[in-house]
């Protein structure tokens, strides 16, 4: 199992519950977690509020409803330039089809004070 691999939950802004898969990668603030655009917010401006999802909860190694190491709530979020394209003239799928579907999230160390980057490393072998 990948325990760097897991599901991502939120909330839209009508009130829907949803999820998508998302990956914790190497970065300098071992916090850093890789989706989806359309999993943190819908095309559009991102100043528009109704843009963005809420509630984001992140559940690393996530298999079959097991949160085998916990869960990291989210505490910001960017998606790619591409994404804020004006919906009236670009449609969802005309921004997936041209590759801008990236959204970066950053967690919120755990509980116990460990980032993300911490609980999903490989534990080496001596």
């Amino acid at each position: 199992m990948d325990k760097s691999v897991g599901r991502l939950f939120f909330t839209f802004p009508d009130g829907y519950d949803g999820s998508c898969t998302a990956t914790v990668v190497n970065s300098a603030n071992r916090s850093t977690v890789i989706t989806a655009a359309h999993c943190p917010r819908s095309v559009g401006a991102p100043a528009d509020d109704g843009t963005w999802n809420q509630n984001l909860y992140f559940v690393p190694g996530y298999r079959n409803g097991t949160k085998p190491l916990g869960g990291f709530s989210i505490r910001s979020m960017a998606t790619s330039s591409r994404w804020n394209a004006n919906p009236g003239r670009t449609t969802p799928e005309d921004v997936v089809v041209a590759g801008y579907d990236t959204g970066v999230l950053v967690a919120n160390p755990a509980t116990a004070g460990r980032r993300i980057a911490e609980v999903t490393a490989p534990r080496s072998r001596t």
